[in-house]
């Protein structure tokens, strides 16, 4: 596995806090606070390069001036108080209060990967997806439970070394290669991936590409979600030789247009096939280029479709057909999965 250097201090200092087993304060810490919680972040400060003294377990004016330059050195709030955001960033679990230090209780669970993982999120996932970027060496707090700052940096950091788009965001491929599982979330791995979830919670944090880029705005969605719309190895094999006769194949970073999404993802006309999450998608639209590429959005489910037109719009799906479907051209509409 690939390691980052760190001192070797720090690394000593740390390393039961990468074990996940470092102390963890039951409300913030600040000047008059004592005891082995106080005596733990004047250690990380000292292994930081803040605090210089002795550490006591007294939490004084040295120990606040201290965190004070370490808080404002990582763009934290300066305000000498350790309270869950700082202590993330020192390696010191503190809760906000004794009773969400007992009630916060997540565990390593890789079965517990079923969404995409974002800053802000906290569960099981996110607790075992900052052990194994600790693991690879990319991580060096203890394991929270929640996506701060501090996890979004080390997942970009292990995405941009690993050759994955670094988003901040982990989603089946990210996840995949940190398991060691080719597969990720994907239908017939150990995951239960909720695809419908994952792309209507992307849709919604996903803007618009701008008019005329329909098919951007829905790869983009599709990679928020954590779904691979560029990998040709993801492709189901019904769908492999489309790909290639199109030259998708030799061109794959360049993306799909609708009428590709139309020809690569859309298998069915059948309303009754049609689910939330499904790309909906037409060969012809009426617009210049909507004759040659087509038009592409998402269904939401209750029949509503969204789609990017310069903003975000949502119509019925009925509607939607009559203002997008070119009917003279004698395009249809049709849905479907990314294959993932």
């Amino acid at each position: 596995m690939k390691r980052k250097l760190l001192i070797f201090f720090i690394t000593a200092v740390l390393t039961i806090a990468m074990c996940g087993t470092a102390f963890g304060a039951g409300g913030s810490l600040y000047n008059g606070s004592s005891g082995d919680d106080v005596y733990e972040l004047q250690r990380l400060l000292m292994a930081y390069g803040y605090f210089y003294d002795e550490p006591t377990g007294y939490f004084g004016d040295i120990t606040e001036q201290a965190l004070i330059e370490f808080q404002y050195d990582h763009g934290l709030t300066a305000d000498g108080v350790a309270g869950p955001e700082t202590g993330s960033y020192l390696g010191l679990v503190i809760y906000d209060s004794d009773d969400d230090y007992e009630d916060s209780s997540y565990s390593y669970d890789e079965s517990s990967f079923t969404r995409t993982l974002y800053n802000g999120l906290e569960g099981s996932d996110v607790y075992t997806l900052q052990v194994l970027l600790s693991d690879y060496g990319y991580f060096y707090s203890a394991p929270t439970g929640f996506f701060g700052d501090l996890t979004e940096e080390a997942l970009i950091d292990f995405q941009r070394d690993y050759g994955l788009d670094a988003d901040g965001l982990a989603g089946s491929a990210t996840i995949g290669l940190l398991t060691g599982s080719s597969s990720g979330f994907s239908t017939g791995s150990s995951y239960s991936f909720d695809y419908a979830s994952a792309v209507l919670d992307a849709v919604y944090r996903t803007p618009s590409t701008g008019a005329g880029y329909c098919a951007a705005w829905v790869t983009n969605v599709m990679e928020n979600a954590g779904i691979l719309t560029y990998n040709i190895n993801n492709l189901k094999p019904s769908y492999y030789s489309y790909a290639t006769e199109s030259g998708l194949t030799s061109s794959i970073s360049s993306g799909f247009n609708a009428n590709d999404y139309w020809a690569y993802v859309c298998y069915s006309s059948d309303i009754n096939d049609l689910q939330p999450g499904m790309v909906v998608a037409t060969r012809s639209s009426y617009t210049y280029l909507g004759r040659q590429y087509g038009h592409v959005g998402i269904y939401l489910g209750d029949g509503q479709v969204i789609s990017s037109i310069g903003y975000l719009e949502t119509l019925s799906l009925d509607e939607w057909e009559r203002r997008y479907n070119n009917t003279d051209m004698g395009s249809t509409i049709a849905w479907g999965y990314v294959p993932y």
